[in-house]
């Protein structure tokens, strides 16, 4: 079930990028007088490096074209909508 190479990867990257739409859905933006909560997500295939990065505070990040791109899809998408290329 699922793992790395899955052949459903894309199915499920979908699949979670319109629950994230979902559950977001109804919350109220605190201090915005009622407004919802809206997300853009980009969703992007391809070869990533990923690691910890830092001593003080070390998080675990992702490098490369790949991400770049979701993010750049995500930063022009519209509220609410799920972009893929």
């Amino acid at each position: 079930e699922g793992g790395a190479g899955a052949e459903d990867h894309a199915a499920r990257v979908a699949a979670m990028a319109l629950d994230m739409i979902d559950h977001v859905r109804g919350i109220e933006r605190p201090g915005a007088g009622g407004a919802s909560l809206q997300i853009r997500v980009g969703v992007n295939s391809g070869s990533v490096v990923a690691g910890v990065v830092g001593k003080k505070m070390p998080r675990y990040c992702f490098f490369g074209d790949t991400v770049n791109t979701a993010s750049r899809m995500e930063s022009n998408g519209f509220p609410m909508a799920v972009t893929v290329s």
